[in-house]
């Protein structure tokens, strides 16, 4: 599957720019907000760098030193304000933004430009192609209910995107791990974990991870049969009690070393830890685990 790349999106409206359309053109043609139409055409890679580099052009009334970066300078900007709750200034511009969801009602849904933007982003990453167009539009219809029930502000776009996408293939069962959702969108694992919780966890109640997708997984990384994925699968629900307290992908690299094994497929502890992206001093401790309580 193709990687999303923002450089390439950088590029491409530097070369509209370039052809001497104007940054509504621009954004009506692809989806890219205005501000990251002013970031790409004054040299910045991302809105982030542009707003620390606009920062950095004030100076703080309380330092007489420039702000250090976007995030100092709006606490700075709450801190100004004063709480009607409690009578005091508000601390951070997080404890701002709460108070402001809290009493301003719904949050504004995620429309025209915002949407136009991550149905271009799906298309480059071939979400249609390989998941059907179906689960393409259902992705932008869950990126929708996110903006609604939990609301975009102070979360990245493409780190809601890649959760919206998390999610509904994990509704459809389909074989893809947080690993794979992060390395497609180029996010950091961390930051879809995090409004993985604050969306599925608490509305719809999805798991965050789950070892039986590792498990179909590593066997297909590792070509073997489906007796071996089904003996896996067996037993990691037999030892469910015990592999719970391990990472879902190492649970699931020491269910196929084990059954691989038994069934006559046997691999080699590094190639199954290397399948699933954890160390074979892992599956060893756990199968120590397991050994200890009789489960070998």
């Amino acid at each position: 599957m193709v990687k999303y790349d923002r450089l390439e999106e950088k590029l491409e409206v530097l070369r509209l720019l370039d052809d001497g359309l104007t940054q509504k053109e621009i954004t009506d043609q692809l989806g890219v907000p205005r501000i990251t139409i002013n970031a790409y055409s004054q040299g910045f890679n991302s809105v982030v760098e542009y707003e620390d580099h606009l920062a950095k052009q004030r100076t703080n009334p309380e330092t007489g030193q420039p702000f250090k970066s976007h995030g100092e300078y709006i606490d700075y900007l709450a801190k100004q304000r004063t709480n009607p709750e409690t009578g005091q200034p508000f601390k951070s511009h997080g404890e701002y933004r709460s108070y402001k969801v809290k009493h301003k009602g719904p949050k504004s849904r995620a429309r025209g430009t915002n949407l136009k933007r991550i149905s271009a982003i799906l298309k480059k990453v071939s979400i249609g192609k390989r998941y059907g167009e179906d689960a393409l539009q259902r992705i932008v219809e869950e990126y929708d209910l996110f903006s609604t029930e939990v609301g975009l502000r102070g979360r990245a776009s493409l780190t809601v995107l890649a959760v919206a996408t998390y999610g509904v293939l994990r509704k459809r069962n389909d074989p893809i791990t947080l690993d794979d959702i992060a390395d497609l969108f180029n996010v950091s694992r961390k930051s879809v974990i995090r409004n993985f919780r604050d969306f599925y966890s608490v509305v719809n109640g999805i798991p965050l991870q789950d070892a039986k997708l590792y498990i179909k997984r590593g066997v297909d990384e590792l070509g073997l049969s489906e007796k071996v994925e089904k003996n896996a699968l067996d037993f990691f629900e037999k030892n469910r009690d015990i592999l719970r307290n391990s990472k879902p992908s190492a649970s699931a690299a020491v269910c196929i070393y084990v059954q691989a094994k038994i069934s006559g497929e046997k691999r080699l502890q590094r190639e199954v830890a290397d399948s699933l992206k954890v160390t074979d001093a892992t599956i060893r401790n756990i199968m120590r685990v397991l050994e200890n309580n009789k489960r070998l």
